[in-house]
């Protein structure tokens, strides 16, 4: 839960579960207090996300009290709880934010010192949250955190410690881990603070065409279309040698080893955050067609592919085989007609097994559930930290 300065000065990011009930037609009554004032308001309910999932991103926006000091949530039937809240960014590392979606199990370090140094060069700083990720991966990106190159967030799975209900795990009905709730919560944490917010995978470069920075390329992208909310950049695969040591990390090296292989995927975007109180995976469906400008040139390019300069490397043979037998599984997934849910994009079933030589670091919280309610019940986290005792 975000405070703003703007109107409506109060946003509630939320998953909640669609199939129950209409959220957008669903208020919910929030109670603001200060040291002088107490405020009743009804919140304005937002979605973006596939309708293909059970649980889905939502955003609720309401006025409240200035400077509250304490939030609740009134339910129907009487119940109150107090809910935590955090204020919005009023400044930040640069006017220009990349957001990066969650990484789980992450362990491909040669992108992230690409990207990051990419960012940081045109003048960007990047924003990563983190569910799971390899140790000593994490120790590099800790550093790069102590020397300002990168805002590290702790991303946590779902949890119900109480659910009220005929129990169901949300995890494997969100699409693609929550992402969209991330970049959401991205938005709303540097919203007031930059001009510009991307929102990228760790494997999406962007290097400018027209300009020696983000800023200034976005930008005069945006003179032409001055009322455009954002920009829509397409993402063309491409493949590299990746170095096997941080010794061997050559740029020059990798980019004279990268080859186009020829396949465009989904696009991602740049936005003029003023625009937006919430957002989706790719674009925002709550905004028509024609407030976004299509760049043509310069695409996004999206190092998926790797090879790896010693094809004998056992973290890469053994990653490998793991994650090909989780694409295999969520190819099942998607081709299968039994799930009485639908499709929901979604790898949380996917078998990932364990490997104790390459230890990882976990999100994790302290999860809380507030009182039955109608016709939502509501569950949070707080004290959230990192654990080396829950794997990838």
């Amino acid at each position: 839960m975000y405070i703003i300065t703007k109107i409506p000065n109060l946003a509630i990011v939320m998953v909640t579960d669609q199939w129950i009930n209409n959220i957008t037609e669903t208020p919910i009554t929030i109670i603001g207090k200060n040291g002088t004032s107490r405020e009743i308001s009804e919140t304005r309910n937002q979605m973006d996300g596939v309708t293909t999932c059970r649980y889905i991103t939502t955003v609720a926006l309401t006025n409240t009290v200035e400077n509250p000091e304490s939030l609740e949530i009134q339910s129907r039937n009487g119940e109150i709880m107090s809910i935590p809240f955090k204020h919005a960014k009023t400044t930040a590392p640069s006017k220009v934010m990349i957001c990066i979606s969650p990484q789980f199990a992450a362990e491909q370090w040669q992108l992230f010192i690409m990207h990051v140094h990419i960012s940081r060069h045109f003048g960007a700083h990047m924003h990563i949250y983190i569910t799971s990720i390899i140790e000593s991966y994490f120790k590099i990106m800790l550093e790069y955190e102590k020397a300002g190159y990168v805002t590290i967030q702790k991303w946590i799975r779902m949890k119900f410690i109480d659910p009220k209900s005929d129990y169901f795990d949300p995890n494997p009905h969100v699409e693609w881990r929550n992402q969209a709730g991330a970049q959401t919560d991205c938005l709303l944490q540097y919203k007031e603070a930059v001009d510009y917010i991307a929102f990228f995978d760790i494997d999406d470069l962007l290097f400018p065409k027209y300009a020696t920075s983000y800023w200034d390329e976005i930008n005069f992208r945006f003179s032409s279309r001055p009322n455009a909310s954002y920009l829509y950049y397409e993402r063309h695969e491409y493949e590299f040698i990746k170095p096997k040591t941080v010794d061997q990390l050559n740029f020059l090296e990798i980019m004279r080893s990268m080859k186009p292989a020829w396949f465009i995927k989904p696009g991602k975007f740049v936005i003029r955050p003023e625009y937006y109180n919430t957002t989706w995976i790719e674009f925002s469906g709550r905004l028509p067609q024609d407030s976004r400008v299509e760049v043509d040139s310069p695409h996004l390019i999206h190092v998926q592919n790797q090879k790896q300069q010693d094809s004998n490397d056992t973290i890469k043979n053994s990653l490998k085989i793991t994650f090909d037998r989780m694409d295999g599984k969520l190819k099942e997934m998607v081709a299968s007609k039994s799930n009485n849910f639908g499709t929901c994009p979604n790898a949380d079933e996917c078998y990932l097994p364990q490997r104790q030589e390459y230890p990882c670091i976990h999100s994790d919280a302290n999860y809380k559930s507030g009182p039955k309610m109608i016709p939502f019940s509501f569950h949070y986290a707080t004290d959230i930290t990192w654990s080396d005792k829950i794997g990838c």
